[in-house]
């Protein structure tokens, strides 16, 4: 075959494409490939509602998703406010008239660019390739945001965030349990207990507000 065919065949062949998620913190220009709330992304979602919103670093290519909490009515009025201040935060800094309806925002936003700080987050995880065992992972979530056109930074804390004292110890204990149920059968010396489970992510609950 002739390259002349054979590259008129390769223009009709679909190409795979393959995007990468963001897994350091950082700060960076990004773009808002998708913004939906919490009821459109999953119907049977009974926790506190949300907005997630799929970010692109315009430099790397590199996608992040990640979630504003939205108010409820056992929000306290500080809690409230919190969260109504990040999710204006959001859309002021990507350029959306807050006099705008809520739909028409969350369309108007998609295709916008703002400046983002991303932090690192640790939070408890179970590695399904070794019985489910307690492993400290981590996510990289939006933090704050400002206008492109502006300088954006942070104190070297902002762009980590380790366990909580009570999740670590929560994670310690959920280690021993672990460690004790799958030592070999001979170095066993007390009852198994059952391996923990893993808590949903994404809830409130487990979280600081407003992300």
């Amino acid at each position: 075959m002739s390259f002349d065919k054979e590259f008129a065949e390769a223009e009709g062949h679909q190409i795979e494409q393959r995007s990468k998620y963001m897994n350091s913190p950082r700060v960076t220009v990004a773009e808002v490939q998708k913004c939906e709330l919490s009821e459109d992304v999953n119907k049977d979602y009974k926790g506190c509602p949300y907005m997630e919103v799929e970010f692109r670093d315009t430099s790397t290519g590199e996608l992040n998703t990640s979630k504003f909490f939205r108010t409820r009515e056992a929000d306290s009025s500080d809690t409230r406010g919190f969260k109504l201040r990040a999710i204006k935060e959001f859309f002021m800094n990507a350029g959306v008239d807050m006099k705008s309806q809520g739909a028409k925002a969350l369309a108007d936003v998609v295709g916008k660019e703002l400046k983002i700080l991303f932090r690192a987050e640790e939070y408890i995880g179970y590695d399904k390739n070794a019985n489910n065992k307690p492993v400290v992972k981590e996510s990289i979530r939006y933090l704050y945001s400002g206008p492109v056109s502006e300088e954006l930074s942070g104190k070297s804390d902002y762009f980590r965030k380790a366990l909580r004292p009570d999740d670590k110890a929560k994670f310690d204990g959920e280690l021993k349990l672990w460690e004790r149920d799958n030592a070999p059968q001979s170095a066993q010396t007390g009852p198994v207990a059952t391996t923990a489970k893993a808590e949903p992510l994404g809830d409130e609950g487990n979280d600081d507000l407003p992300f």
